[in-house]
């Protein structure tokens, strides 16, 4: 009975999903309702259990802020970057994540306390292949929650989260699983990279399992990046 209802969720939210280019769609009804929900509980509960404050960011990160990120150096394949048609003026790049606007606010600033942000914002990533799906995307909204201060703070939230998630995930009673992962770094780095995210547990894949894909996918992490925004 569960994995009927499953399906049937799946069967009439692509009735409203019409694709409009590879890795591009445009999404309405019960789906924009879901993801409006899904949403806005996500803003309430950061505001309540952590105190959080709501920021919406641009789309696209500025010349300087995506050389400082260091984006290019470690995804250079997925980067979309943005010029003027009339004149091939660099504009930056299509903003991969939200949380670099955030760091970008506070360059050459102190940060205040111990804070944290959920952040709403379109981000874009080039995938290859046939993207016919909402598996790989080239553009989607991203909602992160981050937390900014000290090394305890943020320990001690990244802690919290994975446990309000499984939490949620119980309730629920969906089928998931947790697993220590790794970005796809690419470079001459990219093994270093790797192999030093893994030992430190810096980053935690929660994925839901799929019955029309019969497979897990995943939905979302926890990172901790340490000072690599100092």
């Amino acid at each position: 009975e569960k994995f009927q209802r499953q399906c049937w969720l799946v069967q009439e939210y692509h009735l409203m999903i019409k694709q409009v280019g590879n890795g591009l769609f445009v999404l309405g009804g019960k789906y924009v309702e879901l993801h409006n929900q899904i949403q806005n509980e996500t803003k309430q509960f950061i505001k309540t259990y952590f105190n959080g404050e709501e920021i919406i960011s641009p789309s696209i990160l500025s010349v300087e802020n995506t050389k400082k990120c260091n984006y290019l150096d470690s995804f250079p394949n997925q980067a979309q970057m943005v010029s003027r048609h009339l004149d091939g003026l660099e504009l930056g790049m299509n903003s991969p994540t939200v949380c670099y606007h955030l760091y970008s606010s506070y360059a050459n600033g102190v940060v205040d306390g111990n804070k944290t942000y959920v952040m709403t914002g379109k981000c874009s990533r080039f995938e290859k292949g046939e993207l016919n799906d909402l598996t790989r995307l080239l553009q989607f909204t991203g909602q992160e929650i981050v937390h900014i201060g000290s090394y305890d703070y943020v320990e001690d939230c990244f802690a919290k989260s994975v446990n309000y998630v499984k939490q949620i995930f119980d309730y629920f009673e969906l089928d998931y699983k947790f697993e220590t992962a790794s970005d796809p770094f690419f470079g001459k780095n990219r093994k270093l990279k790797i192999r030093s995210q893994k030992i430190h547990g810096s980053k935690i894949e929660y994925k839901l399992y799929f019955p029309n894909e019969d497979k897990y996918l995943p939905v979302g992490s926890f990172n901790f990046v340490g000072p690599s925004f100092h």
